[in-house]
C-alpha cells in the first residue's frame, strides 16, 4: 500500500516571518459591495450546478462573484503567526486567506488582482496581449474553447509557511474550498462556472509575481448564461 505522499502540516511553534507582497498596478478599480437579491434557494443551487461554458461576461459581474464568494466580511492585522487574517464565505487555513483572485479576459484589454477586502480590482502592470493570448491558449487546450473571463488562483506558499511546517496539502485544499464556492455562487447569480485542469505555474512570470514565493493552484472559467456549451 502506498503511504501518504504529502508529509503531514503542523502550526509551528515558533512563526517565520512573512511581509505583504504588492504587485505593480497602474489603476484601481473599485466597486460598491453588491446586496443579495437572487431569489434562488441554496438547494436549488445544489441540484442545478453543472459545469458550463458560457459567453462573454462583464467586469461588474465578475466583482459581484467575488465578493460573494470571497469578499473579506472581516479582518484582523494579527492572527496565526503573527500575520494577517480576514474571514469569507470561503474557509480558509487558520483564516490566512493566503490564496488571491487574478482575472484575465480576452474580452478585456486588462488583467486585475481582486482585493477581497476593499473590495476592489487592482490592474496589473503587465504584457496585457501576451497574458491574454497564453491564457487563452491554455484554456482552449483543457476545454475546447474559449469564452469569458478566467479567474486564476495563486498562492502566497510564504504566508502559509510562515504559520504551518509542510503547508502544501492545506493550500492545495484551500485552493478547492474557492472553486467550489465560486461555481455555487456562480449558478446562484446566473452565471456558467467550469473549473479548469491545470495549476497555471509558468503563468506566474507573466503576471509579475515571484514564481519563489507564489504558486499557481488552478483556475474557474466564468461566462454569461447564453451560448452555453457543457465540456
Amino acid at each position: 500500500m502506498v503511504g501518504p505522499l504529502i508529509k503531514e502540516p503542523i502550526p509551528r511553534k515558533a512563526p517565520g516571518e512573512w511581509e505583504p507582497f504588492f504587485p505593480k498596478a497602474i489603476a484601481t478599480h473599485v466597486f460598491d459591495r453588491p446586496t443579495a437579491s437572487s431569489e434562488v434557494s441554496f438547494s436549488e443551487v445544489l441540484e442545478s450546478r453543472r459545469s458550463k461554458l458560457g459567453g462573454q461576461v462583464s467586469l461588474s459581474e465578475i466583482a459581484d462573484l467575488l465578493w460573494f464568494s470571497i469578499g473579506a466580511r472581516g479582518f484582523h492585522d494579527t492572527g496565526r503567526a503573527s500575520v494577517p487574517i480576514q474571514w469569507s464565505p470561503t474557509p480558509s487555513s487558520g483564516g490566512l486567506a493566503g490564496i488571491s483572485v487574478v482575472l484575465v479576459s480576452e474580452d478585456s484589454p486588462m488583467q486585475c488582482l481582486y482585493d477581497p477586502i476593499a473590495h476592489r480590482l487592482l490592474e496589473l502592470e503587465v504584457n496585457s496581449d501576451e497574458v491574454a493570448r497564453t491564457n487563452a491558449k491554455e484554456v482552449r487546450a483543457v476545454v475546447g474553447s474559449y469564452s469569458g473571463c478566467t479567474l486564476r488562483m495563486l498562492a502566497d506558499a510564504q504566508k502559509y509557511s510562515v504559520a504551518y511546517e509542510n503547508p502544501e496539502s492545506l493550500i492545495y485544499r484551500d485552493a478547492g474550498a474557492i472553486t467550489s464556492t465560486l461555481c455555487l455562487c456562480a449558478n446562484w447569480l446566473g452565471l456558467t462556472s467550469c473549473p479548469l485542469g491545470f495549476l497555471g505555474n509558468d503563468f506566474i512570470r507573466q503576471l509579475g509575481m515571484p514564481p519563489d514565493r507564489f504558486l499557481a493552484v488552478g483556475a474557474v472559467q466564468i461566462g454569461s448564461s447564453h451560448l452555453l456549451n457543457e465540456p
